[in-house]
């Protein structure tokens, strides 16, 4: 039984929430080892959104566990946002899931979520609404 994607993302997501607030200064490595395989979360090659779900528990719990939210972060939410805003069909069942990073993006940087021009397309708050 060999190691699928699925079951990666899987004991990725049991990891993280494993040291759920333990050793923050981890947290901005991880994101870098982990960037790549949650952007291809949510891809159409993701086998129609099998690990959509994990990649969406892995990036709350990197943004939960950090005092700020990195360029690499502000990046997955342009990109997230910008699957909605295309009506790309990606995420259409998980709005519910996807609101809990969010609000941390929302809680853990109140002030560049509000004023923050960070792609050209919008503060993060234009693309919300």
């Amino acid at each position: 039984m060999g190691l699928t994607a699925e079951r990666l993302l899987t004991a990725i997501r049991r990891v993280l929430q494993s040291i759920h607030g333990k050793f923050p200064e981890l947290y901005p490595t991880l994101e870098a080892i982990l960037e790549e395989s949650i952007y291809l979360c949510f891809t159409d090659e993701n086998h129609g959104g099998d690990f959509i779900e994990e990649g969406i528990t892995c990036i709350s719990e990197l943004l939960y566990n950090q005092n700020t939210v990195s360029e690499r972060m502000w990046k997955l939410y342009y990109h997230i946002m910008g699957l909605y805003i295309s009506d790309a069909g990606i995420l259409d069942e998980y709005l519910a899931q996807v609101s809990v990073p969010i609000i941390n993006y929302m809680t853990k940087a109140p002030n560049e979520f509000k004023h923050a021009n960070f792609t050209g397309q919008g503060t993060p708050l234009d693309l919300l609404f």
